[in-house]
């Protein structure tokens, strides 16, 4: 079965011959067309001999651009020790409040450390995973940071102080949930492995 369209031009190809070219369009036509053939070969098929380089300069560019937007926000934290020493002057820590709390900032911190200890081997297993949540523990650890410098301006203000140990629970629980996770996760594959080995 032929294609409708094409069947309708075959059979009227005598009524769409009837048209002729205006006179010397058939001239014009090779002329530019072997100009275009000669302009191919001295430029190549890009066509201008800049072409090929105005891309990779176009290529560069863009890279530098992105490069530079990356590294001004400063993601792999080059300048954190700067921003620490000028946290360090306008801020307070729970430590610094009272003798209860400094017990309670020691505690978390151990814990935190604890935690990233348990987390660590995931760092290469699982390194998109484990990259997430260290960005995430950035966040909260920036908002920690804030709330210091909020505790400078008030350091009697509960709220900010139960923000700080809030901080410091939901950090834990970031870490806590991500391990179980993982861990549930392992303990599903061992037993999918251990049924396909009985099959």
């Amino acid at each position: 079965m032929a294609d409708p369209l094409e069947k309708l031009f075959r059979d009227q190809r005598a009524e769409f011959d009837q048209a002729e070219p205006p006179a010397g369009h058939l001239e014009r036509f090779e002329r530019r067309l072997k100009e275009d053939q000669h302009d191919q070969r001295k430029h190549g098929p890009g066509g201008n001999f800049f072409t090929p380089l105005s891309r990779i300069a176009a290529v560069l560019l863009i890279g530098f651009m992105l490069g530079y937007l990356y590294y001004a926000n400063d993601p792999m934290g080059l300048n954190k020790a700067a921003q620490e020493q000028g946290i360090a002057q306008a801020s307070l820590d729970l430590s610094t409040v009272s003798p209860e709390l400094a017990e309670a900032k020691t505690f978390f911190d151990r814990m935190l450390r604890e935690k990233m200890a348990d987390l660590s081997p995931y760092k290469e297993k699982d390194s998109l995973m484990y990259k997430e949540i260290v960005d995430q523990l950035k966040g909260l650890e920036k908002d920690y940071n804030e709330l210091s410098r909020d505790l400078a301006g008030n350091q009697t203000s509960e709220q900010v102080i139960n923000a700080m140990i809030q901080n410091y629970r939901l950090r834990l629980d970031l870490i806590e949930h991500i391990l179980n996770l993982k861990s549930q996760g392992e303990e599903l594959k061992n037993t999918y492995e251990d049924e396909n080995m009985e099959s």
